[in-house]
């Protein structure tokens, strides 16, 4: 189901959107859908407390493929928001967001022109809200069957996973004890494949005409992650919510390699004006890709046997 903000139109969706309803329909095609258009250009605090202050009143999972540093926020907005993230993990509302396209820089803020410098993207940094990176999956053509991944980066054309550590939240005691992570929220969480080489095909109409494009970026990690936690959901039979301390009591488990692909090759260096060293994957939780991409049909039961039933918050391991 599409729904658009008063005096808003179909012409305001773009490819993003189109990539969004996409990707968690192929996931979770019987899921119903709302779209949510935002009119007021390039204000992502506006776009985002709109978003979810309108969805958590009758959403099950949000899908947020938006981003900017996290200084761009003054400390009320970030107030804000957090308080909107709590009554959606009180709603058991899961929150999910891409962690951005450009490695360790995550770009500029859009209320202002400014030198990109190294950090993490808002909302992915949010510890009440599950962080989406990147990886390069390799499927057979024939038969689907999966046959690696890598992280997601493109030096040369400045593109790969988003990922690093918060300035702002420190790390939220689901993290506690993850190697690799010091005292602030790691970023990401868990990723999917992000490169448009080998994506989902993607179906956009302009009139007359239709293109066809792979699926690219975080963004598209996002709405899958969506999917899966809504097919989790169904599995369970209720909202599993705030889902972050079910990921990270599996990823530390013994059930690790089964519910998980575990991404320990590539690297987030990107170049952007001039080589930015990023970071590099390896074996368990790393701020590439987290803790990897899901093994689906293993880790739908295990979230709907770990996530709790009662809200949980940011501080839960």
């Amino acid at each position: 189901m599409t729904r658009f903000a008063p005096s808003a139109s179909a012409s305001l969706a773009d490819i993003e959107e189109v990539e969004d309803v996409e990707v968690v329909h192929a996931v979770a095609p019987g899921a119903s859908i709302r779209v949510l258009l935002i009119r007021t250009p390039g204000v992502l605090f506006a776009k985002a407390v709109a978003l979810l202050g309108y969805a958590t009143s009758g959403a099950d999972v949000i899908s947020l493929s938006i981003g900017e540093p996290e200084h761009c926020f003054p400390s009320s907005q970030l107030a804000t928001l957090h308080a909107v993230l709590e009554e959606a993990a009180s709603r058991h509302v899961t929150v999910v967001a891409s962690s951005g396209d450009t490695g360790p820089v995550p770009g500029v803020c859009s209320s202002r022109s400014e030198a990109s410098s190294e950090g993490v993207a808002f909302p992915a940094s949010e510890p009440l809200v599950l962080g989406v990176g990147g990886t390069h999956l390799r499927a057979s053509p024939k038969t689907g069957a999966y046959i690696g991944e890598t992280v997601w980066g493109d030096a040369e054309y400045g593109e790969a996973s988003g990922g690093g550590f918060s300035e702002l939240f420190a790390r939220p005691g689901y993290q506690d004890g993850v190697p690799g992570i010091g005292p602030h929220r790691g970023v990401p969480d868990v990723a999917a494949d992000a490169d448009s080489d080998g994506g989902l095909a993607l179906l956009s109409y302009s009139g007359d005409f239709a293109t066809i494009v792979g699926a690219q970026g975080t963004s598209a990690g996002a709405p899958f992650w969506a999917g899966v936690i809504a097919i989790a959901d169904q599995y369970a039979g209720r909202d599993l919510g705030f889902v972050n301390p079910a990921i990270y009591r599996i990823a530390r488990s013994a059930q690790y390699h089964a519910a998980f692909h575990d991404i320990t090759k590539g690297t987030t260096t990107v170049n952007l004006s001039g080589p930015v060293t990023g970071y590099r994957a390896g074996p368990g939780w790393d701020p590439a890709t987290g803790w990897g991409t899901p093994k689906v049909s293993a880790l739908v039961p295990l979230l709907a046997r770990y996530a709790r039933a009662a809200p949980a918050t940011a501080g839960d391991g």
